[in-house]
């Protein structure tokens, strides 16, 4: 697929109780991936491709920011309750 691009993103949940089962999903509370039990379609397979490529992209940016002394250090990360 040459220059294959995302029409929409991964359906993002709060709680794994309102993963309807139809489609790709990624759950906040748990911080995991919730799949279909059918194939993963090409627009699925997409959109996990390019959260890939933007999380890579994010991991670095960071770590040369925090290097040149534009950040202070990585994110604070939060729980939910």
């Amino acid at each position: 697929m040459e220059n294959a691009y995302t029409e929409s993103t991964i359906k993002v949940i709060t709680d794994p109780e309102e993963y309807d089962g139809q489609e790709l999903a990624y759950c906040i509370s748990d911080a995991r991936f919730y799949e279909p039990e059918r194939e993963l379609t090409d627009e699925e397979m997409l959109q996990l491709i390019d959260l890939e490529h933007k999380n890579q992209y994010i991991f670095e940016r960071i770590g040369r920011e925090i290097e040149c002394g534009k950040r202070a250090g990585w994110p604070q990360t939060y729980h939910l309750q």
